[in-house]
């Protein structure tokens, strides 16, 4: 699977907190706590908010997408995507191919709502980034987005050998 000569991790590590994994997964827990203060004033939590993006920038339109993109339980979207269709954000339709499917899609006001969370979020980004250099910034986004390329390859290899 190793697609290069240098391995910064092995079999035998085993202080996993200075891992990039894990110093990537503090910070996302924390983003999301602090995303839920921030989103507070417009009633959204960042569960929330990541379900209405992916259906919103044309992501995922069905339970079992976001499921597997968010690496969560259906019940647990499902309940979700419930309090998102009591504040009338998204809609469920049954789709015309299988009517089995249910497609998911935002409302009026959820493209709406969708508009405001840039910039509910951009105090806490640009606090997030504070002593970056604009340099180190947009480092930080293309390396960032080497290792999603990377990751979806292998993501693509692994499911390849176990369908």
């Amino acid at each position: 699977m190793s697609k290069t000569n240098l391995n910064f991790y092995d079999k035998t590590d085993t202080d996993f907190s200075k891992s990039i994994a894990f110093l990537l997964f503090k910070n996302t827990l924390m983003l999301g706590r602090l995303a839920d203060l921030y989103l507070a004033p417009i009633d959204l939590t960042s569960s929330q908010m990541r379900i209405l993006m992916m259906i919103g920038y044309g992501a995922c339109n069905q339970v079992s997408m976001i499921s597997k993109k968010l690496g969560s339980n259906a019940a647990g979207v499902v309940r979700t995507l419930d309090r998102l269709e009591e504040k009338q954000w998204i809609k469920r339709t049954r789709s015309e191919v299988d009517r089995r499917e249910v497609l998911l899609e935002l409302t009026p006001t959820g493209m709406e709502l969708i508009k405001k969370i840039p910039g509910s979020l951009s105090e806490l980004l640009n606090y997030s980034l504070m002593g970056f250099t604009n340099e180190e910034f947009e480092l930080m986004k293309n390396l960032l987005d080497r290792m999603i390329i990377n990751n979806l390859a292998l993501l693509q290899e692994i499911e390849l050998k176990v369908a």
